[in-house]
């Protein structure tokens, strides 16, 4: 019967049972209803943010197993809350049938929030979201992203489920470039907004090898540029080792970035190479580039002696001059130059022996030099003079420097002197001879020509410097201030340009800041007169022009004292007038005449007002209407004549004063009275208060007495 009946459940809706009593024969009927179990259908797995479905969508109601994992509507809308697993159970609208789901995964979605960072070119970078830090990234999250394109990159690739994002980009260009990766994050089957990771590739520099050729002594610059194939970002730095050459100095290491690279070498007397490592490094400080070779060629520069052969007669054009010393058989490019006029640069090369001969010269002095003509390294100069038989040779007078006055012109001497030998303003002996003295600064031309027509020449100039002269000038200044003095040349004064000034630092009681001075532009310092009356100070100033010292003069300078004045303070009683006159030592310094002013006191007070008019001492009538002291505080200006001194502070404590109206009192005779004023009622009774009073004299009393000092009055 029981197997029968669960085959009639399964395929029936209604089933109609019949039941007969076997012993009777007795039977009844009844009808069944069999309401079918509902049908199901539900994800695996729901991602937070993309709603699931799950069926029936009408018919009943959907009921969570947990609303804090994931929700789920009527019509069957899952929606996820947080990562976990959950069950839905639905129940038919008139049966109350229900069914449950196999359990759903509710699975939580990436969010992550676009991200940055900054490589070196050829660096790897990566880059690793944190929860809470970069967004919602559940553990496991993997990402995923195509190969994005940037002009000036290479390296670019795409990845798949990864754990990180990751790359090494290089940038072929000297300047910053940057590289968007769109980044897809997923989890398990979740795959959340992508979101946009930013590489700033800073470029890093490319430099080849680099050369440089300077001559013994001059300085070699290498200034690398942005030309392909080297990549020089702007503002690259550079620092270098060397490897040091025994036969040349200036070479060494630089540790400190340098816009380029650049030293000044000295060789000897062969080529000499010098070679560094340099390593450049990008702007940003942080992108060093690969190190290059820098190979500096130092080239000997030409050494010569000289040697001279005169013309053998006045005005002959014989004399020659022998360079030795030299390379054999090399190519040099000579120069020389007489009386201004350069003759070359000549190609020559030098004999088996190392010689040049300069020939068919005549007397002169000859200003030679040398160049190789394979590097273009330039000897120095040597002078080389030439002298004609018998020619006049004056000696030479050394330049001369006075102080005012006139230079006597001395005799003119030197080897065979033709006798027409003479002063001039002029050179070649052209104008008027100069006799005897000369009072005005001037170049002197010594000049002579033997009958032959050789000539000698030598010049000297005569200097005449005008001493300073100026007159005592006086300064007047307050304690603590600065004078300064600075002579003009205006009549009487004599003050030539340029005149500078020298002083030994005087000695005066009561003063302080006086110092020396040494070749100053002007007389000038700072002075503190620490008493209260003035004082002088007297500089003795020697002026100097260019190196003639003029006769000394005083600066005397008036120092005027200025008030010092400490904080004071002062009592008065309510409705009196207080007066507080600083004394000099007691107060500060108080120089005589002081006066005073002031800003109104704080905090108010009746009576208390400012000051703008000098005052020989501050005073005012302050009124206390309460019973307490009060204080007022003045902040006071003293000034003396011109000077004005710091403010000081004078507290003024002002003290109430009583008030109190007649009182009476009434006893029996032989009774004692005590009247105790207070406040109010038109009295002011201040705390502390004290009475005193005569014993008053009346026909029929007795026991009247005179008090002092009382807190009350009785009897």
């Amino acid at each position: 019967l029981v197997w029968l009946l669960l085959q009639q459940l399964l395929h029936l809706k209604v089933l109609q049972l019949t039941y007969t009593r076997t012993s009777t024969g007795c039977s009844a009927s009844t009808t069944i209803t069999v309401n079918p179990i509902p049908v199901l259908t539900a994800p695996s797995s729901v991602c937070i943010g993309t709603p699931g479905a799950l069926t029936p969508t009408t018919g009943g109601t959907w009921t969570s197993s947990n609303t804090n994992v994931a929700t789920v509507t009527n019509a069957g809308v899952i929606t996820g809350v947080a990562a976990g697993t959950v069950t839905f159970t639905f129940v038919q609208t008139g049966t109350l049938c229900s069914a449950t789901t196999a359990s759903v995964a509710i699975n939580a979605t990436p969010v992550i929030s676009n991200m940055t960072t900054t490589v070196c070119s050829g660096t790897a970078f990566s880059v690793t979201p944190v929860n809470g830090t970069n967004g919602t990234v559940p553990t496991g999250t993997t990402y995923s992203w195509s190969a994005p394109t940037a002009t000036g990159i290479t390296g670019t690739a795409s990845g798949t489920a990864a754990s990180l994002i990751s790359g090494t980009l290089t940038n072929t260009t000297s300047s910053t470039q940057t590289v968007a990766y769109t980044v897809t994050p997923t989890l398990g089957s979740c795959s959340g907004t992508p979101f946009t990771v930013t590489v700033t590739v800073n470029p890093r520099p490319t430099i080849a090898a680099k050369t440089a050729t300077i001559c013994s002594g001059g300085t070699f610059t290498v200034t690398p540029s942005n030309t392909l194939p080297d990549i020089v970002p702007t503002g690259t730095t550079y620092t270098w080792t060397v490897t040091l050459n025994g036969n040349v100095n200036g070479e060494s290491a630089q540790a400190t970035g340098q816009t380029n690279i650049s030293q000044t070498l000295t060789g000897n007397a062969s080529v000499q190479t010098v070679n560094y490592t340099v390593t450049p490094t990008s702007p940003s400080g942080t992108c060093a580039g690969s190190t290059f070779p820098l190979t500096v060629t130092v080239n000997p520069i030409p050494t010569f002696s000289a040697t001279s052969a005169n013309p053998a007669s006045c005005g002959a054009t014989n004399g020659s001059i022998t360079l030795s010393g030299l390379t054999a058989n090399t190519s040099y490019q000579l120069t020389y130059v007489l009386l201004g006029v350069t003759t070359g640069p000549t190609q020559r090369t030098s004999t088996g022996t190392g010689t040049i001969v300069i020939s068919n010269l005549v007397a002169g002095s000859y200003t030679v030099s040398v160049a190789l003509t394979s590097t273009g390294c330039q000897s120095t100069t040597q002078v080389v003079t030439l002298i004609n038989p018998g020619a006049p040779d004056i000696n030479d007078i050394a330049d001369q420097v006075l102080c005012g006055g006139s230079y006597t012109l001395p005799t003119i001497t030197g080897t065979n002197l033709p006798g027409n030998q003479a002063y001039y303003s002029s050179p070649g002996g052209v104008g008027p001879p100069l006799t005897g003295s000369i009072s005005t600064s001037q170049t002197v031309y010594i000049y002579g020509i033997s009958s032959g027509g050789c000539s000698d020449q030598e010049s000297f100039t005569v200097t005449i410097n005008t001493p300073a002269s100026i007159a005592a000038k006086t300064a007047t200044i307050c304690s603590g201030g600065t004078f300064t003095v600075t002579p003009t040349n205006t009549l009487p004064d004599v003050v030539p340009t340029g005149t500078t000034y020298s002083w030994a630092a005087p000695s005066v009681t009561g003063v302080t800041g006086t110092a020396a001075g040494t070749a100053q532009s002007s007389i000038s310092g700072t002075l503190v007169n620490s008493l209260n009356t003035p004082r002088t100070v007297v500089y003795s100033v020697t002026p100097t022009s260019g190196t003639c010292p003029g006769a000394a003069f005083n600066v005397t300078v008036t120092l005027n004292p200025v008030p010092a004045i400490s904080d004071m303070t002062a009592n008065a009683c309510s409705t009196s007038a207080f007066t507080a006159t600083p004394t000099n030592g007691t107060n500060g310094i108080v120089p005589s005449g002081t006066t005073y002013t002031w800003a109104a006191p704080t905090p108010a007070i009746t009576g208390g007002s400012a000051q703008a008019v000098g005052q020989t001492s501050i005073s005012q009538t302050l009124t206390n209407s309460t019973t307490t002291s009060t204080t007022a505080t003045y902040t006071v200006t003293p000034t003396s004549g011109t000077c004005v001194g710091s403010t000081f502070q004078l507290v003024v404590t002002v003290n109430p004063r009583p008030i109190v109206t007649n009182r009476t009192a009434t006893i029996c005779s032989g009774g004692t009275f005590t009247v105790t004023p207070t406040t109010g009622g038109g009295n002011t009774i201040p705390t502390g208060t004290t009475y005193s009073w005569s014993a008053p004299s009346v026909v029929g009393i007795s026991g009247t007495a005179a008090g002092t000092n009382q807190t009350s009055i009785s009897g």
